[in-house]
């Protein structure tokens, strides 16, 4: 693995507390950003604020005619995260990058190799993420996770990339054999464990995207893939339904054929839905989730592991995981 030094040419400098409290203040709050996480902030926006205006803190009070609200915005509107991901995105990598280390020291086993690991995530999110995350991250909506919960998955995906390429993990189509070897307890497995659950989350996180039809999909699927289905997947999906056919959606269809599933199943959904679909239109639907899933996935390593037979498999392995999860 190489090892990338970042150019960065900003040496981190103190600032006095009127810079530190604007910036505080107004753009990263404590709670938000944790001195014990991000130690640096203030010297390194402190920094990049004076090389981009000259302004000398303690020097030159006097800072546009000593005018605090100028300098109030002169800060937020430099200083404010979409503005770094835009033109400084070394800044952001240097701010974010004791957090990148705190995580990789948490999740790798091998202490020896983290520092190049570390070095390496750097490198991706410069050469490649970080115009990925310019491109996607909504700043303006404040339901979107925080930025540092957005990073913080760009840096879980490349991790899971580099230890999949050393491990060759995904070169098997069939992922159930390299999910039951993860069960021992050897670091390397437990390594594949650990990727392995990371789909999972993923999925899972994709699945909540879809909203009102996640209870939907998630009972065709569950059905599609001969899952074990509860009383409360059919019951989200379909409130009212009766007890006779609660019991039917719980049937066991592990012997009948795709076709003939969505045959058996199809009146019913018409019946709660109030609709004339036909089996096929169901199928098709579904299978439309299943590609779009499947290209979200794939767009989250740098090659594509996910086609049409092991993504079926990831759906059994991620029902069973959650039920375990749930008990």
């Amino acid at each position: 693995m190489k090892s990338t030094t970042i150019p960065f040419k900003i040496q981190p400098e103190e600032p006095s507390g009127i810079l530190e409290n604007i910036i505080r203040e107004h753009l990263y709050p404590e709670d938000k950003f944790p001195s014990r996480i991000f130690p640096d902030l203030i010297p390194i926006l402190f920094s990049l604020f004076k090389k981009e205006t000259g302004y000398q803190d303690k020097v030159n009070l006097n800072f546009q005619n000593g005018d605090p609200e100028y300098l109030k915005k002169q800060i937020v509107s430099l200083l404010n995260l979409k503005a770094l991901v835009k033109n400084h995105p070394d800044i952001v990598v240097l701010l974010y990058r004791n957090l990148i280390s705190i995580y990789i020291s948490k999740k790798h086993f091998n202490k020896n190799e983290i520092e190049d690991i570390v070095q390496e995530i750097i490198t991706r999110i410069l050469d490649k993420n970080i115009h990925k995350i310019r491109e996607t991250f909504d700043f303006t909506d404040t339901q979107n996770p925080t930025f540092s919960s957005y990073f913080l998955v760009t840096i879980r995906n490349i991790y899971i990339d580099i230890i999949r390429e050393g491990k060759n993990l995904y070169e098997k189509e069939n992922l159930e054999k390299d999910f039951e070897k993860a069960e021992s307890a050897n670091s390397g497995q437990m390594m594949n464990s650990l990727i392995i659950e990371e789909e999972f989350l993923k999925l899972e996180a994709l699945i909540k995207l879809y909203h009102r039809i996640s209870s939907r999909m998630i009972l065709i699927l569950k059905i599609k893939s001969k899952a074990d289905i509860s009383e409360k997947d059919i019951l989200s999906c379909f409130p009212d339904c009766s007890r006779k056919d609660i019991e039917f959606f719980k049937n066991d269809f592990k012997h009948y054929r795709e076709k003939i599933i969505f045959k058996k199943i199809t009146p019913l959904f018409n019946k709660y839905e109030s609709k004339k679909n036909r089996p096929d239109s169901l199928r098709k639907w579904i299978s439309v989730k299943v590609d779009e899933i499947k290209n979200h996935m794939n767009n989250t390593h740098n090659n594509s592991p996910y086609n049409n037979s092991n993504i079926s498999d990831l759906f059994i392995m991620y029902f069973r995981w959650f039920g375990e999860r749930e008990r």
